[in-house]
């Protein structure tokens, strides 16, 4: 019964092991693109400059957020009108 018993946990473990390699490489593979490229701020400042040289007036938020939800799809309205 022990030895059933022991089998049963090892191979739980061996699992488990899988199971937390897996998600360490996940981690460390969204830690690697967090480096690369600009920054989210410099990406939003980027286009309402872009669209500010179109529109002498004034570009409203909404158009920001429409213009950046273009270019990613990652990212929210809130987290987008809140950097600007």
């Amino acid at each position: 019964i022990l030895q059933g018993e022991i089998q049963e946990l090892q191979m739980s473990l061996a699992s488990k092991e899988v199971d937390l390699r897996k998600l360490d490489g996940l981690l460390k593979d969204t830690g690697n693109r967090r480096g690369r490229g600009p920054s989210l701020t410099s990406q939003i400042v980027e286009v309402l400059h872009s669209l500010a040289k179109d529109s002498p007036e004034g570009v409203s938020a909404r158009a920001v957020v429409q213009e950046f939800g273009q270019t990613r799809d990652d990212v929210n309205e809130s987290t987008i009108r809140s950097t600007l």
